[in-house]
């Protein structure tokens, strides 16, 4: 194989080699030529960006869930706070009604913020 062709969207001839496995003398040849390295830089980093992709779709999911759910969630354990505050006025069931509140504000004002940038995404697509 004196030459090396690469089809667009076609694997290269040459494999990389495996983590820990020593390059042979034909792959470190064809990995010296400028184009499969500049193949391999733009897949590797098109790899890369797929990777982060996932992970950061299953980071926003564990870390914020479904925030719609949350809303709802919220809402109740604030209705369920100021029942038991109205129950027994005690400190410690305001305090329980007061953080209630306070993340069911919290909540909303991230929920007026994602409508907010969806209004803007779209604005802009819409090339307005």
């Amino acid at each position: 194989m004196n030459k090396l062709e690469i089809d667009k969207g076609k694997q290269p001839a040459v494999e990389l080699p495996q983590k820990g496995k020593p390059m042979t003398e034909p792959l470190a040849k064809a990995l010296s030529s400028k184009t499969l390295v500049a193949v391999y830089s733009i897949r590797a980093l098109s790899e890369k960006m797929k990777h982060l992709k996932r992970a950061l779709k299953i980071w926003n999911k564990t870390t914020f869930g479904n925030f719609h759910d949350n809303i709802s969630a919220v809402e109740q354990l604030a209705e369920v706070k100021e029942v038991e505050f109205q129950d027994d006025p005690s400190l410690d069931r305001r305090k329980a009604l007061h953080w209630a509140k306070v993340k069911l504000s919290w909540h909303l004002k991230t929920n007026e913020e994602f409508i907010w940038q969806k209004a803007r995404i779209k604005w802009l697509l819409d090339d307005n």
